[in-house]
């Protein structure tokens, strides 16, 4: 997986045939298993994370996921994943 700065992360559509809605931009990848939501992107301006586990593809400048929009704002980081801090 290729995951850069600034690509456009896309929720999986809740009907086939249907756009995906845009739920974030990448700022960064920390370590393999996290990616960094850019806080300008975030309705509450705070920083974010999500499991690369939820991506399903990457096409071009884009991140594809297997959460819809209300998913991955239920299921998204908060704070700092653990297995980063070293806790």
């Amino acid at each position: 997986m290729n995951i850069q700065p600034e690509m456009k992360i896309y929720a999986a559509p809740l009907v086939e045939g249907h756009l995906p809605p845009q739920v974030g931009t990448v700022d960064h990848l920390e370590g393999v298993n996290f990616i960094k939501l850019k806080r300008a992107n975030t309705f509450d301006g705070q920083a974010h994370w999500i499991p690369t586990e939820w991506v399903t593809r990457v096409e071009g400048n884009a991140i594809y996921l297997n959460q819809t929009q209300t998913e991955f704002h239920r299921n998204k980081l908060y704070k700092t994943p653990v297995s980063l801090t070293g806790l």
